[in-house]
């Protein structure tokens, strides 16, 4: 072995041979010879992006030349069959360019929905690299797009929100799980709130630890095994629950064509501020459905405690009242406050 070289220089040899008497005669001058070696081994091949009907993958260059440049590249794929090492090249591939698609109308060995190993080598005058560890790619599209979460408010409180998302039952392959994403909308703060890629089956999730009254937006994303597809629609929620225990209306006056309740706000708010009430009524006919009435007078007025109800004409009738209360989830409904439409004696 020769050694002090300069790598990648070229060199040419003679030699002789020696004994007791002397050297002998100088052989030939030899062919030229480079002082190089077979590339390293390069990097595994990085995924870039898949379809029904194609992937793309971008091989890492050799960190070393060994010396001599390298020539080209080769892409090796397996069968699809994980339990063998059934690799050859990939016949389509130019050997120069670093990121490559196979595309099936080229390849027709690759499949829609199979998984396969991806492997590469740098060559150089030399050799052969070793080759490289393999990256796994489906050819299969991106999971598809989920539909907006929804919001369970039976299984939420005032400080937490259940959130659940359907299936995804289509694509190329199957969807191994989901990941459910939340902002919160008053700083702007974006997390992954759950992580459930690996397993398809949970489609509901309690984030718990919210603030009462705070805004929150949810989007899901679905996985398969060439990763996660594009969010869906982002739905917002309010912590809180409906409001609940409205009294029933309090009975303050009444004349021959008019009646005047008062109302106290519910027990709780639910957490959210009361946006407005309702009043319903028979209007004096025993077997009449409840009407809302006066809706232009009181809706939207969420400060309202007080309400006269005029021209009414069942003078001598009891008539049967109850409330609504709403919050920005849902209302309560107060019980029933039964009055006679009449003046009291002098």
């Amino acid at each position: 072995m020769v050694k002090g070289l300069t790598s990648g220089h070229r060199y040419q040899f003679r030699a002789s041979a020696i004994n007791r008497v002397g050297e002998g005669t100088m052989s030939p001058i030899s062919a030229v010879i480079i002082a190089a070696t077979v590339p390293t081994r390069p990097e595994a091949p990085i995924f870039v992006t898949a379809t029904s009907t194609s992937i793309t993958i971008l091989l890492s260059a050799a960190s070393d030349d060994g010396g001599a440049p390298v020539t080209h590249y080769v892409i090796y794929a397996d069968d699809g069959n994980q339990n063998q090492d059934n690799f050859t090249p990939v016949m389509s591939f130019n050997g120069q360019t670093l990121e490559w698609t196979i595309q099936q109308s080229a390849e027709p060995r690759f499949t829609t929905g199979s998984i396969y190993r991806f492997r590469s080598s740098a060559i150089n005058t030399i050799g052969e690299s070793k080759v490289s560890n393999s990256v796994l790619v489906a050819m299969a599209d991106r999971a598809d797009k989920p539909l907006a979460p929804t919001v369970d408010r039976t299984q939420s409180s005032q400080t937490s929100l259940f959130v659940k998302w359907q299936k995804v039952t289509t694509g190329d392959i199957v969807i191994t799980g989901y990941r459910l994403n939340m902002i919160q909308l008053a700083s702007g703060n974006q997390q992954v709130v759950y992580d459930g890629s690996l397993n398809s089956e949970v489609t509901s999730y309690l984030v718990q630890g919210l603030s009462t009254g705070s805004y929150y937006a949810f989007h899901v994303t679905s996985v398969n095994f060439n990763g996660e597809s594009l969010p869906s629609d982002e739905m917002t929620a309010v912590v809180c629950l409906e409001p609940f225990h409205l009294e029933k209306p309090d009975f303050v006056s009444a004349t021959k064509t008019s009646i005047s309740i008062s109302w106290t706000q519910p027990t709780s708010t639910g957490g959210c501020p009361i946006l407005s009430y309702a009043i319903f009524s028979d209007l004096g006919v025993s077997s009449a459905p409840f009407t809302e009435i006066d809706a232009t007078l009181i809706r939207n007025k969420p400060y309202l405690t007080l309400h006269t109800i005029s021209n009414l004409v069942k003078t001598g009738f009891t008539h049967s009242f109850y409330l609504q209360v709403f919050n920005e989830v849902g209302s309560a409904t107060s019980l029933i406050t039964e009055i006679v439409l009449a003046e009291v004696p002098d």
